[in-house]
């Protein structure tokens, strides 16, 4: 789970960058889709790194993950289908 949370290290300097140099104000949350490494929809498992804690420590926001979850939902109403 390091890898999770460096990478949200990373992206939440990235964004708090972007904040500064942007001079944006009011920024009250931040989305991240997170990076997928790994995605079974079939066996409805998937995971995305980049920790939405860490990454809201650095924008002092709150950060809203949209993970892929949807796709695990789509495989489902396909197999419906079926």
């Amino acid at each position: 789970m390091r890898l999770h949370v460096d990478y949200g290290h990373l992206v939440g300097r990235s964004v708090r960058r972007f904040i500064d140099e942007s001079r944006l104000e009011g920024v009250n949350v931040v989305a991240s889709h997170g990076h997928t490494v790994f995605h079974q929809p079939q066996r409805r498992l998937t995971f995305q790194l980049g920790d939405g804690e860490t990454i809201a420590s650095y924008t002092r926001s709150v950060c809203s993950l949209i993970g892929r979850t949807h796709n695990l939902e789509e495989k489902e109403q396909e197999e419906d289908f079926a």
